[in-house]
């Protein structure tokens, strides 16, 4: 079976944040051959990416 990965953004960092919960909320409801990624989550993570932009 085949897996893809999928990011999605979230408007807002707060972890309070209706969009946020609905976000998780759908992560877990999601298939398991979606891999989903919080892309503002990405690119915190990968600051060397933000050197080269």
């Amino acid at each position: 079976m085949a897996t893809y990965k999928v990011g999605y953004f979230v408007g807002s960092l707060a972890s309070t944040s209706l969009n946020r919960q609905l976000a998780k909320a759908l992560v877990k409801l999601a298939p398991s051959e979606l891999v989903l990624i919080e892309v503002a989550r990405l690119t915190r993570e990968q600051r060397s990416w933000g050197e080269r932009w």
